[in-house]
């Protein structure tokens, strides 16, 4: 019975359907595991390094694959092992040092490339407010083909808090009180007694303020990246509508679609614009007010948090318990981390910061430090020929003002500095004699260079 719907009462008795088994969806990542397993045993599997184990070289091969499938149904699994023998066959067919005739053995950048090609089924009937771009982040990342490029791939790279240049403490915050605390409780672990396990619980939700440019969506963003979840990101324009009840229904699809791919991350960027404060020019009362999208969105907004507490706190009694997580088809769906962002914590509604709903708030810098823009430039310029003293330079002039050292407008700076390399390069090429052999300079290369730096300077500036 695949509908959402109870089975009809007529269909239900002695000599019909007399009874009723609950798949769980969606699969916990020891389910997946043991779907991997039996999807997998005729697969030879090798892993980076030889291991005088084959068995546990093995198992934890499999126990990775499953960590970077998360939302998989059985299906899905089944669809990625075919999807990485083939891959394998054709990397061998490729390889010119493959004449020995000898087997064929999968690796992971067999399965991280099948990855990069799949959908697990419940993202494909994701409402319009799901950014399935934005869950790439999360994917495990595809090794490097040649040795030059994985040493060349830097660390924050691969995404995660690494990539989060600045805002030390906020890192600090969501490391601690929401990384290693929500590997627990995806690991089904149980929570730890006495001072250990003060940290255990994570919160359901967690509140990200600072001024516009701060990077409030990208450290949303890197963070489900750090836990390995999917991630739906919804803007207002996102849920809100001017029909009826369509505010109401998107959100609702919102959270569902969290909860069938589990575990997952939904960010819900600038919360006030749904879930106001009375006293806020953003929406009127939250309670009695029935005018208008917001506030219906709001009591939706609150049903579906209130659904996600409980969830947790039944997948924490289970584990507190030592009953099998497993063993609950509702288990998974206490997987799902919300991250909200918002210009002021007063602008938030207060029913929105309850203790069981968004306990926690994180308070973003509104400006990074000259060292720290110096990084962030070096971070997305590393490819170019600049000069230390000229990355310097330009950070140092971007902080003077107290309003431009910030994460969004590094970004527009870099941008702008791309393009206009790209028409110093164009104007080159235009002016270049007709003598001069047309292959020479058909694709020339496009190197940023300290005087396109400071022209996007003077742009960015304005």
């Amino acid at each position: 019975w695949g509908s959402s719907q109870p089975v009809p009462a007529e269909l239900c008795g002695p000599g019909l359907l007399e009874g009723a088994l609950l798949l769980p969806t969606p699969l916990g990542r020891a389910q997946r595991h043991a779907v991997l397993a039996v999807c997998a045993r005729e697969l030879p599997l090798s892993g980076e390094e030889p291991s005088a184990d084959p068995a546990s070289a093995r198992l934890d091969f499999l126990t990775r694959v499953a960590d970077a499938t998360a939302g998989f149904l059985p299906c899905d699994l089944a669809a990625l092992c075919r999807a990485a023998a083939l891959a394998a066959v054709s990397r061998r067919g490729a390889e010119t040092a493959s004449a020995d005739g000898g087997p064929i053995s999968l690796v992971f950048s067999d399965f991280a490339g099948a990855l990069e090609r799949m959908d697990p089924t419940p993202m494909r009937g994701a409402s319009a407010a799901a950014r399935p771009k934005a869950r790439a982040a999360g994917r495990a990342s595809v090794p490097s083909s040649s040795a030059a490029a994985a040493a060349d791939e830097a660390p924050h790279s691969r995404g995660g808090l690494d990539a989060v240049v600045g805002q030390r403490g906020a890192v600090m915050a969501l490391q601690r009180c929401i990384v290693e605390p929500f590997a627990r409780l995806v690991a089904e672990l149980a929570p730890r007694d006495g001072e250990a396990g003060l940290f255990d619980n994570p919160p359901l939700g967690v509140l990200l303020v600072g001024p516009p440019g701060s990077g409030k969506t990208h450290v949303a963003v890197q963070l489900a990246a750090q836990l390995r979840a999917n991630v739906f990101a919804a803007a207002p324009a996102d849920l809100l509508a001017s029909r009826v009840g369509e505010a109401e229904k998107r959100v609702a699809a919102l959270f569902a679609s969290a909860r069938r791919c589990a575990p997952s991350v939904i960010v819900l960027e600038d919360v006030d614009s749904i879930a106001a404060a009375p006293d806020c020019p953003q929406g009127g009362e939250d309670t009695g007010d029935e005018e208008g999208s917001e506030t219906r969105a709001a009591l939706v907004l609150r049903s579906e948090l209130d659904l996600l507490s409980r969830r947790r706190a039944e997948h924490a009694a289970a584990l507190r318990h030592e009953v099998a997580a497993a063993r609950s088809p509702l288990a998974s769906e206490a997987l799902v981390l919300v991250v909200a962002t918002a210009l002021d914590r007063s602008h938030v509604a207060g029913w929105l910061l309850a203790p069981h709903r968004l306990s926690m708030t994180v308070l973003l810098d509104a400006q990074l430090a000259p060292a720290e823009v110096a990084e962030l430039l070096r971070r997305m310029l590393r490819h170019r020929a600049l000069d230390q003293a000229d990355i310097d330079a330009s950070a140092s002039e971007l902080c003077a003002d107290g309003v431009s050292g910030r994460g969004a407008t590094v970004v527009a700076l870099c941008r702008a500095a791309a393009v206009q390399a790209v028409r110093r390069v164009v104007a080159e090429g235009r002016s270049a004699p007709a003598s001069q052999p047309r292959e020479a300079h058909s694709r020339p290369e496009v190197v940023v260079t300290a005087a396109d730096l400071r022209a996007a300077l003077a742009t960015v500036r304005g």
